[in-house]
């Protein structure tokens, strides 16, 4: 009976181990934005994203590095590495953490253009607290949105 609880317990382990740092749908996301996009320029409340538990969303723009200087950044840099955002252009990578942990990535294809707000003198992406997650957005280039700060 103990081993059979005791490989219970390491099942459990290894699938929650598994489960950090995965990489989430980013349906949920891009059509909570797109619905919040309503004419050429406006006011985009990521803040009010909840479907999951987050605090800090750290912004990847194409060709990001990981900042090894921040602590928090650097402890999810192999899910950030295994988007390769260093080599793409195609797409920006949200990082969400939640009390000091690493949530998962989450692929935002260029539509909704994040790069403005990754950007930072040396590449590494930039990071934003929930409450401070409130952006501005313009339409540019047919049906490209552009997301900065306000």
């Amino acid at each position: 009976m103990k081993k059979v609880f005791f490989l219970l317990i390491a099942v459990f382990a290894l699938s929650c181990a598994n489960n950090a740092g995965k990489e989430l749908d980013s349906k949920p996301l891009t059509d909570f934005l797109s619905k919040q996009v309503v004419g050429q320029s406006g006011s985009l409340s990521l803040k009010e994203f909840k479907a999951f538990d987050w605090d800090l969303v750290h912004v990847l723009p194409p060709y990001a590095v990981v900042d090894k200087r921040d602590t928090l950044v650097a402890s999810a840099a192999s899910a950030i590495e295994r988007t390769d955002i260093k080599y793409r252009d195609d797409a920006n990578i949200l990082v969400f953490f939640n009390k000091g942990k690493l949530v998962g990535t989450m692929e935002v294809g260029r539509k909704l253009d994040f790069a403005l707000l990754g950007e930072k003198d040396n590449n590494g992406g930039r990071s934003y607290k929930r409450n401070d997650c409130v952006f501005a957005y313009k339409v540019a280039g047919g049906d490209i949105v552009q997301i900065s700060i306000r």
